[in-house]
C-alpha cells in the first residue's frame, strides 16, 4: 500500500511541476510574441497534451516498479523511455538524398502525433525568436534537420529529465521533513511517557 501511495505522490508532484512549467512557458510566449498570438486560446489542447504526458509517466512508473528494483532507475525510466522513443522517431524519419540528410514525416503520422503531444512550452519559447524553417505543406513535414533534432528531440528529452530530477529532489525533501516530524512526535511522546 505504501508503494501505491508513493507512486501517487510522485505522479501528482511530477504532473504539477510539468503543468506549472508549461504554464510559465505559455505566459512567456504570450509576453514575448509580437504577432498578437495568444497561446491560451489553445489551452485545452495544451492540457490534453499534459494529461497524455502524465498518463504515459504513470504507466511507465507503475510497470517499471515490477521490473526495476533500483529506485533511481525506476523513477528515471520515463525520461529514458522518452529519449529512446524520440530518437526512434528521428531515425524512422531520417533520410538521405543527394548527399543531404533530412527528416521527413506526414503531419498525421503517429510519430508527429507523439512529438506534438510531448511538446513543451518552455522549449517553444525558442520559436518566438527563431521559427523553425523547412518545407511544410498540407501533408508533409520536412524541417531544418539540426534545429528539429536540437529542439524537438534533444531539448524535450532534457526537459523530461529535469522535471523528473526536480520531482526526485522535492520528494527527498518531503520525506526528510516527514521523517523529522515523526521523530519529533515520537520524541515528544517518549518524553511525556517518561514523566
Amino acid at each position: 500500500m505504501n508503494a501505491v501511495k508513493d507512486h501517487i505522490k510522485t505522479i501528482l508532484l511530477w504532473s504539477i511541476l510539468n503543468l506549472f512549467l508549461n504554464l510559465v512557458g505559455l505566459v512567456i510566449i504570450l509576453l514575448l510574441n509580437e504577432d498578437g498570438y495568444n497561446p491560451f486560446t489553445n489551452l485545452l489542447w495544451y492540457l490534453k497534451n499534459i494529461g497524455f504526458q502524465t498518463l504515459i509517466f504513470s504507466i511507465v512508473l507503475f510497470v517499471t516498479y515490477f521490473f526495476i528494483k533500483n529506485q533511481k532507475l525506476h523513477l528515471y525510466s520515463f525520461p529514458l523511455l522518452q529519449l529512446l522513443i524520440f530518437h526512434l522517431i528521428f531515425l524512422i524519419g531520417f533520410e538521405k538524398d543527394d548527399n543531404r540528410f533530412y527528416f521527413i514525416s506526414s503531419w498525421d503520422s503517429w510519430e508527429m502525433s507523439y512529438l506534438f503531444s510531448n511538446q513543451q512550452n518552455l522549449i517553444e519559447i525558442i520559436s518566438v525568436f527563431n521559427a523553425m524553417e523547412g518545407s511544410f505543406d498540407d501533408t508533409m513535414f520536412v524541417p531544418d534537420l539540426d534545429r528539429f533534432y536540437f529542439v524537438w528531440i534533444l531539448l524535450t528529452s532534457i526537459y523530461f529529465f529535469i522535471v523528473t530530477w526536480l520531482t526526485d529532489k522535492i520528494l527527498i525533501k518531503l520525506r526528510s521533513l516527514n521523517h523529522k516530524k515523526k521523530v519529533d512526535i515520537s520524541t515528544d511522546l517518549f518524553d511525556t511517557l517518561k514523566k
